[in-house]
């Protein structure tokens, strides 16, 4: 079984809508990604991107059977939809063990994004836009296996959608792009929602990666927890009471996910 492809983070800006226009737009969602294995229509393996076996985890996707499919190997997302929006915290993080009935409740949803082998034949070599049609073609939606889509208007969407429901953000693909697989590559870009806040800093402790600086910040009027590791370069004048501004992904559980520094931004 191959590796996954794995994405290059694109910093946001609103060019990018037009630069990147002859490519395909999806949404970008927040679960666990991993390879789909389909013999004699029915799913013999699924894998993690760390090589784990996965399938004991969700026999709601362990059980899918796909009439009419000789052999297939599917890239995809493993989600917990709520409202149609995939949420890692209480979400997708509730099923990384041997289901319990209490975690049944966080159904599993494979969405599907890319077809790498179909009845035989390797698919890697081809271009993106054709694994894509061939995964449209072959491939029928049902509760707990959907197809990622195109999205038509992506400026839109990251507006309406992306920015007023507080999702992660998109995926930008170049429709020629062949796989490649255990590479990071600018063939397929993420661009996550980022918000912005000011941390004020209340510890800072160096270790061998830099310093991890811990503090707090108020976002939309609540008071939120920030702990932020960042390398050391930068950072030498830093001291209790600075307020550095920081980019993150979201805040759960009254603390900020995925934060990180935004370049020469203390505050003093």
């Amino acid at each position: 079984m191959v590796g996954v492809m794995l994405l290059k983070e694109l910093e946001f800006d609103d060019k990018v809508f037009d630069q990147y226009k002859n490519w395909y737009f999806q949404e970008k969602h927040n679960g666990e990604r991993a390879l789909l294995s389909i013999k004699g229509g029915k799913v013999v393996g699924i894998v993690n991107r760390s090589g784990n076996n996965v399938k004991p985890r969700w026999p709601e996707l362990s059980g899918l059977e796909f009439p009419g499919i000789q052999s297939a190997l599917v890239d995809f997302e493993a989600c917990v939809l709520v409202n149609g929006k995939s949420m890692f915290y209480n979400g997708i993080n509730q099923r990384r063990a041997i289901p319990s009935p209490d975690r049944l409740k966080f159904p599993v949803v494979a969405m599907a994004f890319d077809l790498l082998h179909l009845d035989g034949q390797p698919l890697t070599g081809k271009a993106y836009r054709e694994r894509y049609a061939l995964l449209n073609e072959k491939f029928k939606e049902c509760d707990n296996f959907k197809i990622v889509g195109n999205i038509d208007s992506p400026r839109d969407y990251w507006k309406n959608k992306v920015i007023m429901e507080n999702r992660e953000g998109l995926v930008i693909k170049d429709p020629s792009a062949i796989y490649l697989p255990d590479q990071r590559v600018a063939t397929q870009l993420k661009l996550k929602y980022y918000k912005r806040a000011d941390v004020t800093v209340l510890a800072l402790e160096p270790n061998p990666k830099g310093v991890k600086i811990s503090g707090y910040a108020t976002v939309n009027g609540e008071r939120v927890e920030a702990e932020c590791q960042w390398s050391s370069m930068g950072f030498e004048n830093i001291k209790i009471g600075d307020v550095v501004e920081v980019e993150f992904l979201d805040i759960v559980n009254n603390k900020m996910v995925q934060p990180h520094k935004v370049r020469g931004s203390i505050i003093d």
